[in-house]
Parts: structure tokens; sequence; C-alpha cells
């Protein structure tokens, strides 16, 4: 056992005499290390990043009668489920499809990336993000030039905006359908409750005919629930009870933000590589030369 330990055994000194020994071999491995991590940006396209803010507000004081029709398509929509629609794969080939500064074989290849592997080519191409303790939804969009970093930001926002604001039109279009069929049934129920009323003896003290305009009483109050909410799905229709709004536009940025901008860092961390290279070169060669005077001993 002592003779494996002191066979790993290693002294330090001696270590950094073979390496001053060896500096030239040792500065050529850290330049080397050092220009092959700045020269590897250089061969990566070029990356511009694009932010975009926006606001996601919903109006809680608007009356909703939804979750007692079960109308579960018009409840309020969240900020993260804003999140995940904004970087859905579909979402975001339609805004591509839209883009204006984009060339036609750049649009085919972000397309075809989307379409092979969409977790993989959204990961290069978009980052959303809800900031902590907001209501306010950050994209920020990559592209291979300014122009096209903020198109993709900005087509992407609109595209959605476009697409929220349609799909609630419908809903709200169901919803008013719906609305309407309900307030006729209970308007004729009411009806039909009041005319029972009306042809039955006036006897107070009958309790057939207490019970007939308590039935009257259930159904007026069912009626006018009703007309209230028909009211208030009218009012939000105009208002627009969920407000997405965009609060600070997609900028054009004028420096690179990808690989290319980060040469210093690429250039240290080769230069690390090429240090460890260095100091496994010089164990190596202490090895070799203790190696050497003990077969000579």
């Amino acid at each position: 056992m002592d003779d494996k330990e002191q066979e790993y055994e290693i002294d330090l000194a001696k270590l950094g005499k073979i390496l001053w020994r060896k500096k030239k071999q040792v500065m050529a491995l850290c330049v080397a290390g050092a220009a092959l991590g700045f020269a590897y940006p250089m061969t990566q396209p070029a990356s511009y990043s694009s932010t975009i803010e926006v606001r996601v507000k919903t109006d809680e004081r608007v009356a909703n009668l939804s979750d007692t029709i079960n109308l579960a398509e018009d409840k309020p929509i969240n900020i993260m489920s804003i999140v995940e629609l904004l970087q859905s794969p579909g979402m975001v080939e339609k805004a591509v499809k839209n883009m204006d500064s984009v060339d036609p074989q750049e649009r085919d290849r972000l397309i075809s990336a989307l379409q092979i592997d969409s977790k993989a080519a959204l990961k290069t191409i978009l980052k959303i993000e809800n900031i902590r303790g907001t209501d306010l939804v950050k994209i920020t969009a990559e592209g291979r030039t300014p122009e096209q970093a903020q198109e993709l930001a900005q087509k992407l926002t609109d595209t959605f905006m476009q697409s929220h604001s349609s799909n609630k039109q419908a809903i709200q279009s169901r919803k008013a359908d719906f609305l309407d069929k309900q307030v006729a049934d209970a308007k004729k129920a009411l009806m039909d409750a009041e005319e029972k009323v009306a042809a039955s003896p006036n006897n107070e003290s009958s309790q057939s005919y207490r019970q007939l305009q308590r039935e009257v009483k259930i159904k007026e109050d069912i009626y006018a629930n009703l007309v209230k909410e028909q009211e208030s799905s009218k009012i939000r229709e105009q208002m627009n009870s969920e407000e997405i709004q965009v609060v600070s536009p997609a900028n054009l940025p004028s420096t690179e933000s990808g690989p290319r901008s980060k040469k210093k860092v690429y250039a240290a961390a080769g230069f690390a590589i090429g240090a460890l290279l260095s100091l496994g070169y010089g164990l190596f060669c202490y090895r070799k030369e203790t190696k050497r005077e003990e077969d000579n001993a």
C-alpha cells in the first residue's frame, strides 16, 4: 500500500522546474487554445436579439357567469398560458411566414427547422418569459440581421394578438348565442308560470297556489340573472375585458448577441483548456523523467 502511495506522489517543485524548462511548449499550447477559442465564434453566423414587452391585464371586476353556465372556454386567460401559446411551433411558424425581411431560402430554413425539431429550433430563435411579480411578458427573438430579429419579435406579437382577438370574438359570439337562447327559454318559462298563477283560483291559503307563486319568483330571479349576464357579456365584448397591450415595442439591435459577441469569453475558455493540456504535458514529462531516473538508479 505504501509503495502504491509513493508511486503516485508528485514532487511539485520538480514538476514546476519541468514546466519552466518546457515553457515554450506550455505557452504554445495556451496561446493555441486562446486562438482557437477566439476563432470559433467567428465561424458562427451573426446573431442579433430584439426584445418586446407585452402587458396582460384581466379585468376581474366584470361579472362572469361562465362558471355557472359551464362556458369553460371563456375563463380568463393567464400569463403562463400566453407564454405557452407564444412559443408554440404553430404560432411561430405563422409569424415566420409573414416576415418580409427574410429571404425565401432563410424563411424555408426556419420553417423546416421548426417542423423537424420544434423544441431545438425554438430554443435558438426565441425566448419568452414572464417577468416575475408583474403582468408583463418579455419576448426576445434572435435573427441573422437586426431587422430580422426585430421583425420576428413584432410579427410573433402581432400574430398572437390577432389570433387571440379572433378566438375571443368567436367565443363571445358563441356565448351570446347561448345566452340569447337561455334568456328566451327563461322568459317563456316565466310567462308559463305566470299564466298558471293567473288561471289558478286566487286563494292565498291554498298550498298549490303558494307553490305556483314560489315558482314564479324563482323563474323571475333566473330570468333577471340571465338578462344581467347577457348585458355584461355585451359590455365585455365592447370593452374587451382581457387586454393584451404592447408596452415596449421591439427594438432594432445595434450590437450582436450570439457567440460572436463573446469572443473574449471563448478565448479565455480556450486559454484555460490550453493550460490544462500544458499541465497534462508537464505530468507526462515528469513521469517519463522520473522513470528514467529510477532505471538509472
